[in-house]
């Protein structure tokens, strides 16, 4: 009987200090904001960035649930054209891109969770040419925004890509900057406490990690950087990242192949009306990005983006080169810390580069 209690004592004791623990992880750790770390298990009080994000009174450009008026830039994205610091969609890179061009801009998300795993919704290009408002009204520019661990699950179109449907320059993109148009508010990371039991859930992911508990299904990785000057967070001297920007590791040039071709056959369909102006945005994965300050070299090759390029006819301009030019250049959270996405820097240096491509494609 003596041995029964000591057990159930210990047991008790062992539950409540388990408890105890899993309380004050809670008070410990800050809201989880980021999209890697909620994913991850890795925490805010490391990965949480801390300076300002720089964003705009209003959207510019509302989102669409469909495509139904006349656009100058017609946008189909992903996460990254619907991302936004905190959830906010006021800072996004079309907003940027209105501010800088005076281009009207709509979007429409082709990433659907109906599939699983996730996908590119296969249908919607092809209804969206055939459409009315498209057939009566073009664009003058289609923007199929892609980030870049996800160009193997671009959708098969039909086609022959060894043919281009070719569009004349002088398209007319002409811009003009919307005067007093400019991101005035600071947003920060909010403080407020989720619910007990999103903190509850969190904390016990936090001790999974921590633990190494989840090593085989944990969908973050850790890179070391050589400098710790490139965020804000408080381990800025770590990388966290998606698990998606390791896999592309994997990828053989067959894939590669095929994913040109792919964009070769979007790119003819819509370009078949000889008025609108394909261009695939390829948002570089954060691993890519911060590749030159990996400590572990080997892990830099990972990009897809180098290995698109001998493809000459694709109007693909390389929003990883200025993207990586900014961060080189010192410049602090130009991706989010605790997040896959581009924070507002980023969301800019993105506008900036489509921008000038569209001037010079134009001769404007």
């Amino acid at each position: 009987m003596d041995v029964f209690k000591r057990y159930t004592i210990w047991l008790v004791s062992l539950l409540i200090i388990e408890i105890i623990v899993i309380l004050s992880t809670c008070l410990y750790l800050q809201p989880v904001i980021g999209d890697t770390t909620r994913l991850s298990g890795y925490s805010e009080n490391d990965f949480g960035w801390n300076k300002p994000q720089k964003v705009f009174k209003e959207l510019a450009n509302p989102l669409q649930d469909v495509y139904d008026h006349y656009v100058d830039v017609l946008v189909l994205g992903d996460s990254f054209s619907f991302g936004g610091v905190l959830g906010m969609m006021n800072f996004p890179w079309q907003t940027f891109l209105t501010a800088e061009s005076g281009l009207s801009v709509s979007t429409i998300s082709h990433y659907t969770t109906k599939t699983n795993p996730p996908s590119y919704d296969p249908s919607l290009i092809p209804a969206i040419v055939k459409s009315e408002t498209f057939q009566k009204t073009p664009p003058k520019v289609f923007v199929l925004e892609v980030v870049e661990r996800q160009l193997n699950i671009l959708p098969e179109v039909n086609g022959d890509c060894k043919v281009t449907n070719k569009i004349l320059n002088g398209r007319n993109v002409f811009v003009k900057p919307v005067q007093g148009m400019t991101p005035t508010i600071d947003a920060f990371r909010p403080k407020k406490r989720p619910s007990l039991k999103e903190q509850l859930d969190s904390a016990v992911k936090y001790w999974e990690t921590l633990l190494l508990l989840n090593v085989d299904d944990n969908p973050g990785f850790v890179f070391d950087l050589t400098t710790a000057n490139l965020f804000s967070n408080n381990k800025s001297q770590k990388l966290l990242v998606y698990e998606g920007d390791v896999k592309k590791k994997n990828w053989d040039d067959n894939l590669i192949a095929s994913i040109r071709c792919k964009l070769i056959n979007i790119q003819n369909i819509v370009q078949a009306n000889g008025k609108t102006l394909f261009v695939v945005m390829i948002a570089p994965d954060k691993l890519t990005a911060y590749s030159p300050f990996l400590q572990d070299a080997s892990v830099a090759k990972y990009t897809a983006i180098e290995r698109m390029i001998p493809e000459r006819a694709l109007h693909m301009p390389r929003f990883d080169l200025p993207i990586q030019s900014a961060i080189n250049s010192g410049m602090v959270d130009v991706y989010l810390s605790n997040d896959t996405h581009w924070a507002s820097k980023g969301q800019q240096i993105a506008a900036e580069t489509l921008k000038k491509y569209l001037i010079e494609f134009s001769g404007d």
